[in-house]
């Protein structure tokens, strides 16, 4: 069987990360990472990260100041 975890990073304006890791028996297999960029379905303009999305989301490493929390 392969898992597969899936976090959410990167949050920017418009844009976030999907980012993503397939193992078999604890084993990386595989990793993967996707920008996704928010718009309007009606218009296709760009529109802001929801903040439910934006609450989900794991900080990224660059985010977290040296020692501290974001």
């Amino acid at each position: 069987m392969i898992d597969q975890t899936t976090e959410i990073g990167g949050v920017g304006r418009t844009s976030f990360r999907s980012r993503h890791v397939f193992s078999r028996a604890g084993e990386v297999m595989a990793r993967g990472e996707l920008i996704h960029v928010c718009v309007d379905r009606s218009t296709r303009e760009t529109v802001p990260v929801p903040g439910w999305l934006r609450d989900a989301a794991v900080p990224d490493p660059v985010d977290v100041p040296e020692g501290g929390t974001p």
